[in-house]
């Protein structure tokens, strides 16, 4: 079967959480349909996270042919580097290495990428026009993004209206052969040059030094801005301890992905690491996994 996908990378303000952190200098994949709607909700919600910005994951089945038209909306050379999946390096690598032909995009430039989905799982992708570190490269700012290829047959609606997804980080996977099952996929990355809401670089309220931000999603729930409250008794007057800084009752839920599912529902993750520095592992707390049951679709990835 062949898949086609119309991809731009757009510079967007990305903000992580509800007390206002955000890059201004955001950058992200969106399918070209969503683009408008998007770029509207944020310029409405200037300090408050939009659902819509959020890694794009796209997904196919097992020996299905995809076909991604890339779209550069940015201001340098950009690309969609596929890790894993089986391509023609010179016309779909995203790269401009060794004497490969160029594949990255200028400015308002189109390209055409084809991949094979030749096996099952999760494949980062991101981009290699301009890997650089700072504020001029890409990655750090959040131009990355994942492709998920399930079993042959495989189909995928959202988890609250039930309709077909075109994207997105969680769905319900839905197979004529095997029992349905939600799917998670969670992305972390780290160092990405957030600012306060006052257009200043965060810092610890107890050492007052500047503090890097460590993301999932491109949302992030620092100790710090709970702690500025504890501290200035707005929340939780007398609290003390670890364990309340991460307590839902005093602060409602994270800004962070909050993984819904009913109880007994199979579900499955799928962890990638899109990080420039540290690397990242998983561990959900507070759970009993039943390694008597553990069919090969309901492993963690």
């Amino acid at each position: 079967m062949l898949r086609r996908y119309e991809v731009v990378a757009i510079p967007i303000r990305i903000v992580y959480n509800t007390f206002g952190d955000h890059d201004p200098n955001g950058r992200m994949y969106v399918l070209k349909e969503d683009r408008k709607k998007v770029e509207e909700l944020v310029k409405a919600n200037p300090f408050t996270p939009v659902d819509l910005v959020r890694p794009l994951v796209i997904r196919a089945n097992v020996g299905d042919t995809v076909e991604i038209v890339f779209e550069n909306a940015l201001d340098f050379p950009a690309s969609l580097n596929v890790k894993g999946l089986h391509m023609d390096v010179r016309t779909s690598d995203g790269s401009f290495a060794g004497e490969n032909p160029n594949t990255t995009v200028a400015p308002g430039e189109k390209i055409v990428y084809t991949f094979v989905a030749n096996q099952k799982g999760v494949f980062h992708f991101s981009d290699l026009g301009n890997p650089l570190a700072g504020e001029r490269g890409s990655n750090l700012h959040g131009l990355f993004g994942a492709f998920v290829i399930e079993a042959p047959g495989s189909t995928w609606t959202d988890p609250e209206t039930g309709e077909e997804a075109k994207s997105g980080t969680v769905v319900d996977v839905h197979n004529p052969f095997l029992p349905d099952f939600r799917e998670y996929v969670t992305i972390f990355h780290d160092e990405p040059e957030v600012l306060n809401r006052n257009g200043e670089p965060p810092v610890d309220p107890i050492t007052g030094q500047p503090e890097e931000t460590h993301a999932i999603n491109y949302r992030s729930e620092p100790i710090r801005n709970r702690l500025s409250l504890i501290l200035s008794g707005a929340v939780c007057p007398g609290c003390v301890g670890e364990e309340v800084h991460h307590d839902s009752w005093a602060f409602g839920d994270p800004a962070t992905p909050v993984l819904r599912a009913y109880r007994g529902d199979p579900v499955r993750f799928h962890v990638v690491h899109g990080g420039v520095k540290e690397t990242h592992i998983f561990h959900l707390h507070v759970h009993q996994w039943l390694f008597c049951y553990r069919p090969h679709y309901l492993t963690a990835n």
